[in-house]
C-alpha cells in the first residue's frame, strides 16, 4: 500500500516539516493512527523540531515497527534527529538485528552508525544488559 496516497493533513504536515501546522492540528488528532506514521515521516525527511514534538505526546511510539524512525533517520544521515530518538527509552538501537546501524553504515553515515554502536553497548544499553536478571 501506498501511504503516501492515503496521507491525512497531520501526516502531511509531519512529511513536510511544517511544525506550525502539526502543531495546531495534534490536539485534534491522533497522532500513533495510522501506526504512528507521524513521527515515521519526520524522522525520514529529518525534521528534528517535528520529531520532538511527537515525543512529547504519549500517544506516540518511536518505536513501532520496529524502531522504523530510528532506521529511516539513520539511513538519511539525520544525526540530530538520531540523537534525539535515542534518548526515548523506548528506542532500541539494537533493533532488527542492528539494522539502523546497518542502514546508516550501508548509506554512508558512519557517524551515525558509530553512534549506534556506542549506544547499543553502553552500561545500559540493550546489548549490555540483554541477559542481566
Amino acid at each position: 500500500m501506498n501511504y503516501l496516497l492515503y496521507m491525512d493533513d497531520f501526516t502531511r504536515a509531519c512529511k513536510d516539516g511544517d511544525i506550525a501546522t502539526a502543531t495546531r492540528l495534534l490536539p485534534s488528532v491522533d497522532p500513533s493512527s495510522p501506526d504512528n506514521w507521524g513521527i515515521h515521516m519526520a524522522s525520514f525527511y529529518g525534521h528534528l523540531d517535528v520529531v520532538r514534538l511527537l515525543l512529547e505526546d504519549p500517544r506516540v511510539d518511536p518505536s513501532s515497527s520496529s524502531n522504523y524512525a530510528l532506521r529511516w533517520a539513520s539511513a538519511n544521515g539525520h544525526l540530530v534527529v538520531v540523537q534525539l530518538l535515542l534518548t526515548d527509552s523506548r528506542v532500541d538501537s539494537s533493533a532488527l538485528g542492528n539494522a539502523a546501524m546497518n542502514w546508516a553504515k550501508q548509506s554512508g553515515h558512519t557517524e551515525i552508525a558509530d553512534l549506534l554502536t556506542e549506544h547499543m553497548y553502553r552500561l545500559d544499553g540493550p546489548e549490555y544488559t540483554k541477559n542481566i536478571l
